[in-house]
């Protein structure tokens, strides 16, 4: 991190013009530059991430389909600002413009109450699954598991009281609902509430080292043990358009294993989920496993299983298998600055019917058919 230290004045100056030059990709990726002033004790920091793929889907599509998607996605361009107003005091927001539109990210403030007590307000990732707290340029694969697409709980406007030490953690969140982010607090996007509660616990090293799911060569063993509860209702509160909030509860748990070794990486995860509206309920089940090796300083090979097994009640296709595998080469040695991968990725089963045909990575969704993606990605972060 490079730091430069300014004026009062200056400051406010100097940051809005390091981060429209970041924005414009003038600043070189390498280390985080901060602003930090001498007097007032603010800083700012300017961070992005470049995401860059190139996808090619084979399917069995019936006509008049042909079976075969291709072309260059964006998938992540973001930037964003963080850094401390006061000594603890701080902020951070991230806007992403993938897709031709510019979005609110993240958007929330952090007041440290004590040391080890933590409130975080505004908008934000829900601490729910590890897979979707770590960042996109930290995961092992291209793109977090479809398992997680499906049972993760995303982003909303929430609070959330962190209580921690170097090596545990316990998280209570209140938000406005799974995936709810970007919303009006009347919008029928929203629920009544949603209630999480997550614990941690690193064992072998702190849990600044599970920040990433990379482990490499020459590190010690260590592991890390995760879980979270989650209820959520809706129904019972007004909403525009509709007049209600959805009638739909819901109830999720996950668990997680996190193992890393000498330049090795495993992982697994379970997700259970009950959904329940006013004429049906299902009960659904996701599984994750997942390893990464290390043949050179630079070069991981990686493989990744995943199931999804819905409920009964949801008919035919309603089981779906994933097997992923792939490569990453970090350009430069033990940094997440610049990654390029080569990935495929196979589904097995119907998709139509399961939780997972909404939340698939495949161009095309088949109901019993397989399908095949292959992918090379290139992710820039600075």
């Amino acid at each position: 991190m490079r730091r430069v230290k300014v004026e009062a004045v200056e400051s406010r100056v100097l940051g809005l013009a390091l981060l429209m030059a970041t924005a414009a990709g003038w600043a070189w990726a390498a280390p985080a530059y901060t602003l930090e002033d001498d007097q007032s004790k603010h800083t700012l920091e300017v961070y992005g991430t470049l995401q860059w793929r190139y996808d090619a889907n084979f399917s069995d599509n019936p006509a008049p389909a042909e079976g075969f998607a291709s072309g260059f996605q964006g998938e992540r361009l973001r930037v964003g600002a963080r850094g401390e107003v006061l000594p603890g005091l701080g902020y951070e927001f991230e806007v992403d413009g993938a897709g031709g539109d510019l979005i609110l990210v993240d958007g929330f403030v952090d007041f440290d109450l004590a040391d080890g007590v933590r409130l975080r307000a505004g908008q934000f990732k829900q601490a729910f699954s590890r897979e979707f707290d770590v960042s996109p340029h930290r995961i092992t694969t291209t793109e977090r598991s479809i398992v997680d697409r499906v049972f993760g709980l995303n982003r909303a406007e929430a609070v959330e009281l962190r209580l921690s030490d170097s090596s545990a953690a316990l998280r209570l969140t209140l938000s406005d609902g799974r995936r709810s982010q970007n919303t009006p607090f009347a919008s029928v996007a929203e629920t009544d509430y949603l209630l999480i509660v997550r614990g941690e616990r690193a064992f072998g090293d702190t849990l600044r080292r599970f920040r990433d799911m990379t482990s490499w060569r020459g590190g010690e063993p260590a592991f890390m043990i995760g879980g979270a509860l989650a209820y959520q209702q809706g129904g019972e509160t007004f909403a525009n358009i509709s007049g209600r909030t959805p009638d739909r509860d819901l109830i999720a748990a996950t668990a997680d294993l996190s193992i890393e070794l000498d330049g090795a990486t495993l992982f697994f995860a379970a997700h259970y989920r009950r959904s329940d509206d006013a004429s049906r309920t299902f009960d659904d089940l996701g599984l994750v496993a997942q390893g990464g090796l290390f043949v050179t300083n630079q070069v991981e090979l990686y493989a990744r299983y995943e199931g999804i097994f819905g409920d009964t009640g949801r008919g035919d296709g309603h089981e779906i298998h994933f097997a992923t595998g792939g490569v990453n080469w970090y350009v430069f040695p033990e940094s997440h600055v610049l990654r390029i991968s080569f990935e495929v990725l196979t589904a097995i089963g119907g998709s139509s019917n399961s939780p997972a045909a909404d939340a698939s990575r495949f161009a095309l969704i088949e109901s019993e058919d397989s399908q095949t993606a292959a992918l090379v990605q290139a992710i820039l972060v600075f």
